[in-house]
């Protein structure tokens, strides 16, 4: 790969946290580092009702989110959906 084309590559990056201060943070260092922030919902359960509405490359994801400890379970369906994540929790 050139480095124009390695300096263009860039991920969509999707957020599953019930903390905003959280998303607001995490949102700022993904676009300072130059890839985008396709958004960010707080449960496993609005993820399943509108996974339609996003593009996403990879996803960080909380383990407790307000729909209860369902981070894995979101890890593992989005996985199903060629989408890989990272677990980012306290």
């Amino acid at each position: 790969m050139s480095p124009d084309a390695q300096a263009t590559q860039f991920f969509r990056v999707f957020f599953l946290e019930d903390i905003p201060l959280l998303v607001f943070h995490v949102q700022a260092l993904i676009e300072d580092l130059g890839h985008i922030f396709a958004g960010s919902l707080s449960s496993f359960a609005e993820l399943k009702a509108s996974i339609d509405e996003f593009e996403i490359d990879a996803a960080l994801i909380d383990i407790d989110l307000a729909d209860g400890p369902t981070g894995p379970a979101a890890t593992a369906w989005l996985l199903e959906r060629g989408i890989r994540s990272v677990f980012v929790t306290g």
